[in-house]
């Protein structure tokens, strides 16, 4: 309405400057209307922003494209907020971050810009997210696992009964079941997963029940298999949709364990010293915090195990200690490599490295430099064995 008016106003100002003109110099205004016709090109140049902001103007309001108080988006011009003016020449945008953008009104006809109004004026706010779960922790469900389960919710646990009745009768509906059973199923952890974070979006509070609500698997990526949660939050307030949003993806995190699924995560520099701690053995893993307990399993801790090229030493039938030198290991003399029966030669640069960096977490295992039972007092082998 704003830019209406503007463009009357230019009109009426123009024929008021016109007649003011024709009666100066005793003309007819149609002359001075006549002689103008030669100056279009100029006029045409003085006034492009007017015109094409008259008729983005004209379309905007004939589509109903954009109103005060709409949440438009446009990444090309760093625009997203919520519409303040609209004016014959600008449009006004005050981001979320307080700051404010003028665009041209044919900027919005002649390029493509996103309007929330349709998400404000529907039911619901739309929440699409997904956790990637690791691929080795999805099995088939055994009827242990299922009787476990059926304490774990109750609707879980009723969804569990009748689907165990219907195979029993077979006739086993996974989707669109005709007793009105959630999609999912239980052959698999995943499907029962599926199956219960349905129950609970339908029993949420702050979900929609009347627009779209779904828990599928999309395509399986390098990350494992990626879950995601598809509905829409009652309530489109930005922080409480926020709030709801988190809500239900904390739900969705903490229950994983329970049907013995874990979310993929990369590994960082504790996990790979953990790792360290766990396979050297000599660090009670029980003193350790943030030990993955779920992969160890009961009464299976790890047992420190030899690795190849380990000075190896025992008992043999007579009861002699036996060395890794008696059982046929080679001891290096100014060589480069060492060999044991049976094996291949290897080169002793990876053993430099192991040399530089796991004294630092295992001292103890750096031999002495004075043993071997040498007449000269000096070890031949200088290289730390483990």
């Amino acid at each position: 309405m704003k830019g209406f008016i503007q463009i009357l106003q230019v009109i009426f100002s123009c024929i008021g400057i016109i007649v003011i003109v024709s009666i100066l110099i005793n003309k007819s205004p149609f002359n001075l209307i006549t002689g103008l016709g030669a100056f279009t090109a100029v006029l045409m140049l003085i006034f492009k922003d007017t015109i094409l902001g008259f008729v983005a103007g004209v379309l905007i309001s004939e589509n109903d494209m954009v109103r005060i108080g709409d949440w438009i988006e446009m990444p090309q011009n760093n625009v997203n907020g919520i519409v303040t003016d609209i004016t014959l020449t600008v449009v006004k945008v005050q981001n979320f971050d307080n700051t404010t953008v003028t665009v041209p009104p044919y900027s919005l006809v002649s390029g493509s810009f996103i309007n929330w109004r349709g998400m404000s004026d529907s039911g619901g706010r739309r929440i699409m997210r997904e956790y990637s779960l690791k691929l080795d922790y999805i099995k088939p469900c055994t009827p242990e696992f299922l009787e476990k389960m059926k304490s774990f919710d109750e609707e879980l646990g009723k969804f569990i009964t009748e689907k165990q009745q219907q195979a029993a009768a077979g006739q086993t509906v996974n989707t669109d079941n005709p007793a009105g059973l959630v999609n999912g199923t239980i052959d698999t952890n995943v499907g029962l997963f599926r199956a219960y974070m349905t129950l609970y979006l339908k029993r949420h509070p702050a979900i929609n029940k009347d627009l779209l609500l779904m828990v599928r698997t999309l395509a399986p990526t390098a990350n494992g298999l990626p879950v995601q949660i598809y509905c829409f939050s009652a309530n489109k307030n930005w922080p409480s949709y926020e709030s709801i949003q988190a809500e239900i993806l904390e739900h969705f995190v903490s229950v994983l364990p329970a049907f013995e699924l874990y979310p993929f995560q990369n590994a960082d520099a504790r996990d790979t010293l953990i790792s360290g701690f766990v396979e050297s053995g000599k660090v009670d893993i029980s003193t350790i915090d943030g030990i993955p307990w779920h992969s160890i399993l009961p009464g299976k801790a790890p047992v420190p195990t030899p690795r190849p090229g380990r000075r190896a030493t025992g008992t043999g039938t007579t009861g002699k200690r036996i060395t890794g030198q008696q059982q046929g290991r080679t001891r290096p003399r100014n060589g480069t490599a060492v060999k044991t029966a049976g094996e291949p030669t290897k080169s002793r640069f990876p053993c430099f490295i192991s040399a530089v960096f796991r004294p630092l977490f295992r001292p103890s295992l750096i031999r002495p430099p004075f043993q071997n039972g040498n007449p000269s007092g000096r070890s031949r082998d200088r290289r730390p064995h483990w």
